[in-house]
C-alpha cells in the first residue's frame, strides 16, 4: 500500500492540477511564504488513506482506498513559486519554519 502525491503543471496557463491520497503532501511558497498546502487523510490516528490491494480474501480486514478518495485542487502558480512534494517524514519531523528557509534560500540560488 502507498500515499500518493501527483502534480501537474500545465505551463501553457500557470495552473497545477493536484491528487493527493494520504499523508504525503505538497506546499507552494511564494516569496517566504506558504499560498497552497495539501491537507492530511487519515482514517485514525497514524492510519493515513492508502492506495492498496489487499490480498484474496483479506479485504475486510485491510483498510483500502481508492483513487476516488484523493484530494484534488487546481489553481494558478506565478513564475518564483516553489514546490515542495514530500512524503509525511518531512512534513512530520522537519519544521515548517525551517522548509521556509530552505526553500527560500534555494529559490534564491536558481534566480
Amino acid at each position: 500500500s502507498s500515499t500518493a502525491c501527483v502534480l501537474v503543471l500545465n505551463r501553457e496557463n500557470s495552473t497545477v492540477y493536484t491528487a493527493n491520497i494520504g499523508d504525503s503532501g505538497f506546499m507552494v511558497v511564494r516569496k517566504g511564504e506558504i499560498i497552497h498546502k495539501s491537507e492530511e487523510q487519515q482514517h485514525y490516528f497514524n492510519t493515513p488513506f492508502q492506495l492498496s490491494l489487499p490480498p484474496p480474501g483479506h479485504g475486510h480486514n485491510v483498510l483500502s482506498d481508492s483513487p476516488d478518495s484523493a484530494d484534488t485542487l487546481s489553481f494558478s502558480v506565478k513564475e518564483g513559486d516553489v514546490i515542495l512534494v514530500a512524503t509525511d517524514g518531512v512534513f512530520d519531523n522537519v519544521p515548517e519554519r525551517l522548509l521556509l528557509d530552505v526553500l527560500k534560500e534555494a529559490a534564491n540560488l536558481t534566480t
